[in-house]
């Protein structure tokens, strides 16, 4: 039995005092991939693969190429990052990771964590108290997902209520205001937004919501 976790976005959170419990016993998986460029101020790509035996890091990425591999000398395999990577000779992405870290230290990363992961409980409690949101979960990190359900779409399938929000989502975009990502929720359409900018204020969560408003107010007619 092999336990492998999907921490890319989540994963941070083991940085931060007080959000590491949420990712309590991750340690306990055989693998984890954890995505530096989600929320550790990198650029796309960096992400890492770790692994609880050291063993397992040459069992996955298994490959044939005589021209790049040297199994009479198996001890250089500690030098030779294709034996461990898909990308072979690609850029090496963690420098980037490497120098933010060394230059301002691991609270930063912490900083982050805190700050967004706060900001999407203060996007949940505005969305619970507008009439015309409906918050799909509580959430536990900087990701939330909602519908905007105005009192006009009252005679509306529930359907035609997922398409309603895949079309406020598609408008909003388009219009370059801001980025939200399209979900579902019991298989019915749902937009999604995740604070991932630390500079993000409880503002901007109003002027979304206002934005979605007269969008979806367009849309009707």
């Amino acid at each position: 039995m092999w336990l492998h976790v999907d921490a890319a976005h989540g994963g941070s959170a083991c940085l931060s005092s007080k959000y590491k419990h949420l990712v309590k016993g991750l340690d306990r998986a055989d693998g984890i991939v954890w995505d530096a460029h989600k929320m550790m101020f990198v650029p796309a790509l960096c992400a890492f693969v770790f692994y609880r035996n050291r063993e397992h890091r040459f069992e996955t990425f298994r490959q044939n190429a005589p021209y790049l591999f040297d199994p009479s000398a198996p001890g250089m395999a500690e030098y030779d990052s294709g034996l461990k990577t898909i990308e072979c000779t690609k850029r090496a992405a963690a420098f980037g990771l490497w120098g933010v870290w060394s230059m301002f230290g691991r609270q930063l990363f912490a900083d982050m964590v805190d700050v967004t992961f706060d900001l999407g409980r203060v996007f949940y409690e505005k969305l619970c108290e507008a009439d015309d949101f409906e918050a799909l979960h509580e959430p536990e990190c900087n990701i939330v997902m909602f519908r905007y359900t105005p009192e006009s779409l009252r005679d509306f399938t529930k359907e035609q209520i997922g398409d309603f929000q895949l079309e406020i989502r598609r408008q909003i975009i388009q219009s370059g205001e801001f980025y939200i990502v399209q979900n579902k929720s019991e298989g019915i359409g749902a937009v999604r937004v995740t604070i991932i900018n630390p500079l993000t204020e409880a503002s901007h969560l109003d002027a979304l919501m206002e934005t979605i408003r007269e969008t979806g107010r367009r849309i009707i007619g």
